[in-house]
């Protein structure tokens, strides 16, 4: 399968076919250049946050209750850490969340040089389940790591497209599972650009699957056309 992404700011002339999926998402600046054979974790809960704790705070004179909080903070955290040594110890190279990854799970994440992508959309989230395999996960713990829940990739790598300092991550699905996956990159100067080349392009793919479909030619077709353009001219 073929799809497109746009980046503004290079020239068109900058456009590419890059061999994999490219995720058009915020991708850490601390992250590996390249993963190789990375295994694929895929979690649709927050992994280490206390969304209450965050909604609500803490006061200087602290109550029974937000002592409780600092203590339940102390256990997750160690909960964090376990998590981190059982997917390290896993081969986990990429991390994948629809939801909030804590920035303490994050750090010990790329100090093991694994990839930590959060606030996933659904369409991402779809993508990188059907490119690896993987399973969804519900349950953010150490003894939901199993191999059978994990997904496979051939690489993980962060690429950047011309004068756009922007990363980019390059998902490429493992060969001898899926179809191969191209991604072509559109350039432009500006955003209404964009649009035009996007919408160009995504017509040209689809009549070219058109014709793949159903290889039927008409005589003289479009002949009408050039001759009113000519006479334009």
């Amino acid at each position: 399968p073929i799809r497109t992404v746009s980046v503004t700011g290079p020239s068109i002339m900058q456009s590419q076919c890059v061999d994999g999926h490219v995720l058009d998402t915020f991708v850490p600046l601390e992250s590996p250049e390249m993963v190789t054979a990375p295994l694929v974790a895929l979690f649709d809960v927050s992994v280490g946050v206390d969304e209450q704790e965050m909604s609500r705070g803490f006061d200087i004179e602290m109550s029974a209750s937000q002592v409780d909080r600092l203590v339940s903070r102390s256990v997750r955290d160690q909960e964090v850490r376990a998590l981190v040594d059982v997917l390290d110890a896993a081969g986990v190279g990429l991390v994948a969340c629809q939801k909030l990854l804590s920035r303490q799970f994050k750090a010990l994440l790329l100090e093991r040089g694994i990839v930590p992508l959060d606030r996933l959309s659904s369409r991402h989230i779809s993508t990188v389940q059907s490119l690896s395999g993987c399973t969804i996960l519900s349950i953010a713990c150490a003894s939901s790591i199993r191999p059978e829940n994990l997904g496979r990739l051939a690489s993980v790598e962060k690429v950047t497209f011309g004068n756009d300092l922007r990363s980019y991550l390059v998902l490429r699905p493992d060969p001898e599972t899926f179809k191969p996956v191209r991604t072509l990159v559109l350039c432009a100067d500006d955003h209404c650009a964009s649009e035009e080349l996007s919408a160009a392009v995504s017509g040209c793919i689809a009549t070219l699957q058109s014709v793949a479909l159903n290889p039927t030619l008409l005589a003289g077709g479009g002949c009408a056309e050039i001759m009113a353009a000519e006479h334009v001219r």
